[in-house]
């Protein structure tokens, strides 16, 4: 899929650079976490202390969930299907989902929590789904 003329602006290039940016820091952040308590089934709100996963970064999981179950050619591609950008880097751009699969990125994590409660997101239950697309692009890696 390739990027159409009209959809270089610069509101487009500014997520681009955003969603690169954050994507580059998440996984060198990740690389050096132990994430074994996955195998071990420890909760995720547990693990989450431990971990010291930001609402943005919960977002991102939970963006590439949404994706997964709603897009999953964007995912095995490596790009949306709509705007043509790279996936999972487009997961940490502030914008929306131009295939509205996922709302724009909340801001604070007071509003992040709201979100979650509200739509009764489990995110062991999210992390558990797309932890094999994780690990098949060297997001992360399970350390036993």
């Amino acid at each position: 899929m390739s990027i159409k003329l009209k959809q270089i602006t610069p509101a487009n290039i500014i997520h681009y650079i955003v969603g690169n940016i954050r994507y580059f820091f998440f996984k060198r952040k990740v690389k050096n976490l132990d994430l074994s308590f996955i195998e071990n089934d420890m909760d995720w709100e547990d693990s989450h202390e431990n971990t010291k996963a930001s609402h943005t970064q919960e977002q991102f999981l939970y963006r590439i969930y949404l994706v997964k179950t709603q897009s999953p050619k964007c995912l095995s591609q490596g790009a949306c299907i709509i705007c043509g950008c790279d996936t999972p880097e487009l997961f940490f751009a502030n914008k929306t989902c131009d295939g509205k699969c996922y709302p724009e990125m909340m801001k604070d994590k007071e509003e992040w929590e709201f979100y979650k409660k509200h739509n009764e997101i489990d995110m062991q239950k999210v992390f558990s789904e797309i932890k094999p697309y994780l690990i098949e692009k060297k997001i992360i890696s399970i350390n036993k």
